[in-house]
């Protein structure tokens, strides 16, 4: 949401120069999506049972998404990609 403190560091984390040098690594497993749960993307975020912001999940072509719940950093994020895609 645009007016949640924590959405708009992640978002931040997310666009930064060296996330995208980490995820360009994995960049091939998976891709970013966003959604502002307040406005055009409120349909996707019931859909994947969003209800907290900022949620993270992996969301794979086979199986159940995965949250996820760890540093807000891009190495981690990054690792934990890799770790389940």
């Amino acid at each position: 949401t645009n007016w949640c403190g924590w959405s708009k560091r992640i978002l931040a984390l997310l666009n930064s120069d060296e996330f995208k040098k980490e995820f360009e690594k994995v960049s091939n497993k998976c891709e970013i999506k966003y959604y502002d749960c307040e406005g055009d993307g409120e349909k996707q975020c019931k859909a994947h049972n969003i209800s907290g912001f900022p949620t993270l999940k992996l969301i794979k072509s086979s199986g159940s998404p995965i949250e996820y719940n760890g540093e807000r950093t891009s190495e981690a994020i990054v690792s934990f990609i890799n770790n389940n895609c």
